[in-house]
């Protein structure tokens, strides 16, 4: 009978002490208890009882104090899942698994706030920005024109609007005081 005691009180401490952070405890009590074992909901146990994958917790029977602690898993933190296979018994089905922590959104270079997976077309710079886990990225920007470095050519048909249309539509060259169309 102290040999049980002893051990329960073992376990309380060590499970406390390890991980009570992921842990949720409740105390049951009174339970039947004879002959050194507790009866709880159907199972005769005298110490541990460790129940199947549909219940993920461990059952610690205090058989002086007539009572039981059902040790669990705590609430999953926010941005996480638990593993709810019924093949996985306690303390293993408590695992979580928990989504990269994202930021909300990134600032595109006029001042825009672009939400985190979203994309968005800007008008200065001329670019289409995507934003990745708190990084801003430039997915799409004007196809470079022809004659690039040509002080005398420039986009036309340039509107003030968002991106792909403040690309403009075809580049205009002057020389000699003639148009030419590239």
């Amino acid at each position: 009978m102290i040999k049980h005691q002893l051990l329960y009180g073992i376990i309380l401490y060590l499970v406390n002490r390890l991980n009570s952070s992921g842990l949720k405890f409740v105390e049951v009590s009174p339970v039947k208890v004879e002959n050194g074992s507790c009866f709880y909901k159907g199972q005769n146990f005298s110490s541990v009882w460790l129940t199947n994958g549909t219940v993920c917790e461990e059952w610690l029977c205090n058989t002086t104090g007539k009572s039981l602690t059902l040790v669990g898993c705590a609430p999953d933190p926010p941005g996480c899942t638990r593993n709810t296979s019924a093949v996985l018994k306690y303390p293993q089905c408590c695992a979580t698994n928990c989504v990269q922590k994202r930021e909300p959104y990134c600032l595109a270079d006029d001042g825009t706030p672009v939400p985190e997976g979203l994309e968005y077309n800007s008008t200065s710079p001329c670019v289409r920005y995507g934003c990745e886990n708190g990084t801003l990225t430039t997915l799409e920007e004007c196809p470079k024109p022809e004659a690039e470095n040509d002080p005398l050519c420039q986009p036309s048909y340039v509107e003030k609007a968002p991106f792909p249309a403040c690309c403009g539509a075809a580049t205009l060259c002057i020389s000699s005081g003639k148009g030419r169309r590239k």
